[in-house]
């Protein structure tokens, strides 16, 4: 992934524009810093991936071509 400079900064970490090499799909990528977050915030952003990943699991069925 090709990734430009960071678009939006923030207390953890800086989300990015990428460009995937072999598709070409334009996405933005949220940097983190685990090193800055303390135990609650490990885990509310391990709640955040679960979230993210059931919604995209719920996406692709509905949706075979995502």
């Amino acid at each position: 992934m090709t990734c430009a400079r960071p678009y939006c900064l923030g207390a953890f970490g800086e989300v990015r524009m990428c460009i995937h090499r072999e598709s070409a799909a334009q996405r933005a990528v949220k940097v983190l810093r685990k090193s800055h977050m303390d135990d609650d915030e490990k885990r509310m952003l391990f709640n955040e991936i679960n979230i993210l990943k059931e919604i995209v699991s719920t996406l692709s069925q509905l949706y075979p071509c995502v």
